[in-house]
């Protein structure tokens, strides 16, 4: 049997998309950048920021993609990963290389659920960055679902 929601059961999510076709530098540990919020009900989208933050407790879902531009990585791992209150939650982490001495573009993106709590703040931080690598169309959704 499905659980109903109430009546006046308010929808509660964030949203924040990057620079349409513009090819970003990432900086390790500096939250990737975000050009426009988008659809916003009971949590601040914040593109200046870089971040989403909650107003309320519950289980989230959380869900960044981007394309990203590798150019000889040299076999290191180039990692993004969400970050809530700025520390990593590496079980979000997707990861890029590319050892080849071309230019390589990837498509990464993950899903996670994480119980958050009030005035928590989520960004996406790169991490082992090195080389000739950027990223595109980044997009971070955060949906409230319990």
């Amino acid at each position: 049997m499905c659980a109903q929601l109430p009546l006046n059961h308010q929808p509660v999510y964030g949203s924040l998309y990057g620079f349409p076709g513009i090819l970003i530098e990432p900086v390790n540990s500096v939250p990737i950048e975000f050009a426009t919020a988008g659809p916003t009900s009971g949590m601040d989208a914040d593109p200046a920021s870089n971040s989403i933050t909650v107003m309320s407790s519950g289980l989230y879902e959380i869900h960044f993609s981007l394309t990203d531009r590798v150019s000889k990585s040299n076999d290191f791992y180039l990692r993004y990963s969400i970050a809530v209150n700025g520390t990593q939650q590496l079980i979000s982490s997707i990861y890029f290389s590319n050892s080849t001495a071309s230019t390589v573009y990837f498509n990464g993106s993950k899903t996670i659920l994480l119980s958050l709590n009030p005035d928590d703040t989520i960004t996406v931080l790169p991490n082992g960055m090195i080389g000739n690598n950027h990223y595109l169309n980044a997009v971070l959704l955060v949906k409230k679902i319990r």
